[in-house]
């Protein structure tokens, strides 16, 4: 969050009072840090699956990769995952080939924090676009429609992971 505080301030971009309140709920839900890190694709999904058949032969493009939390790859793939099968059976087949278990909560944390600097990036092409329009005309889908995705991106995750008319801090 601290490096997205500083990214904002760089490019003097101006938060809704949604991203606002956003912002806060993540701040104050910080999973704890087990001390165990693990190396991160950090940009996880089909678009970087290679397939032999129906079997994954490769993960591509590691240029993202760090070492974090596995909450945060596990977060990229949870929508893909559960349009096909239930959570709890891809992250039983998950601890079996090696990886750790995670908190849902965690897993969640990240989502939202995803959808968080998507939008920043998006709030930035539509600010500049704003300021000098006759020259940022390529800003217009990343301004408008792509902004207006992951608006609705970001509310249903928080609507799906905060109880509704509770404090931002609390959780189901």
């Amino acid at each position: 969050l601290d490096r997205w505080e500083a990214y904002r301030a760089a490019h003097e971009i101006q938060l809704s009072p949604g991203l606002v309140a956003v912002e806060q709920w993540l701040r104050q839900e910080i999973p704890p840090d087990d001390g165990t890190p693990c190396l991160l694709h950090g940009d996880i999904g089909f678009h970087n699956l290679l397939f032999d058949g129906t079997r994954i032969a490769a993960l591509l493009d590691w240029e993202m990769a760090y070492l974090g939390s596995p909450a945060k790859d596990l977060s990229q793939v949870h929508a893909m995952v559960t349009a096909t099968l239930p959570w709890e059976s891809f992250m039983a087949w998950y601890t079996d080939a090696g990886g750790r278990d995670v908190p849902l909560r965690h897993i969640q944390y990240f989502t939202v924090l995803s959808g968080y600097n998507y939008l920043l990036v998006c709030e930035m092409a539509r600010q500049v676009m704003l300021a000098r329009p006759e020259a940022n005309v390529s800003y217009v889908d990343l301004a408008y429609p792509v902004r207006a995705h992951f608006y609705a991106e970001l509310h249903r995750a928080m609507t799906e992971f905060v109880s509704p008319g509770a404090p931002m801090n609390s959780s189901r």
